[in-house]
């Protein structure tokens, strides 16, 4: 079995992004007044606070190893809603991962840039650093997109909570069901339904071919 040398990178870039992601929405938690997570230890770039071990090196690693779709996750943050300034909190505190992603995503792409800007791609330690920029870029923007999607429990799902489901009492039930089952449905669309591999491979692919055209133009 032969291993596409992007797995090393892989890895440590994948484990980041997550780190950053979970940060945020314990530093969002924070500024919205609730200091559950901080408690918890949460509140910190250290990778091991919020290594879940299935869903952050078991699943990743047979994905990338067995060819399987990706699906990872880290530990949720925990939170208290009850303690929140405002009930938008909710939503902001939920998004905050997303945006750090796509933050992260950005500032990738701007690396890029400057380093093309002064290098050439003729030297051996900017390519190499583009293409860790690349792979950096793309990991952000898929976890940014994958949870920006309104399914339970991903990020995404509390803008339909928010404003859609908590408003009309008859979608409840169907919530608390899709809520308990929400990655099992997402894994297997991803597997066993290809329209809607080919939708998510157009929504994580089209954004970072735009982000890294960009990075990259001269």
């Amino acid at each position: 079995m032969s291993l596409d040398p992007q797995i090393l990178l892989f890895i440590p870039i994948f484990l980041f992004a997550l780190t950053f992601h979970e940060f945020a929405h314990a530093w969002a938690a924070k500024k919205a007044g609730d200091m559950t997570a901080a408690y918890a230890g949460r509140l910190t770039l250290n990778p091991i606070a919020h290594i879940d071990p299935i869903g952050t090196i078991v699943l990743p690693l047979a994905a990338l190893l067995l060819n399987f779709p990706m699906i990872g996750w880290a530990k949720p943050v925990p939170v208290n809603q009850l303690r929140f300034r405002k009930e938008i909190w909710f939503v902001w505190v939920s998004l905050a991962g997303p945006a750090s992603n796509f933050l992260l995503a950005f500032l990738g792409a701007v690396g890029i840039k400057i380093l093309l800007s002064q290098f050439s791609l003729e030297n051996d330690l900017a390519r190499a650093l583009v293409i860790f920029a690349a792979v950096f870029v793309k990991i952000n923007l898929v976890l940014a997109i994958f949870n920006m999607l309104p399914i339970p429990p991903l990020d995404g799902s509390s803008l339909l909570y928010h404003f859609f489901v908590r408003r009309i009492p008859g979608l409840w039930n169907a919530w608390i069901a899709l809520s308990a089952y929400g990655f099992l449905i997402l894994w297997a669309l991803i597997v066993f339904f290809p329209p809607a591999q080919r939708l998510l491979q157009v929504a994580f692919s089209l954004p970072a071919n735009i982000l890294l055209s960009w990075a990259m133009a001269r």
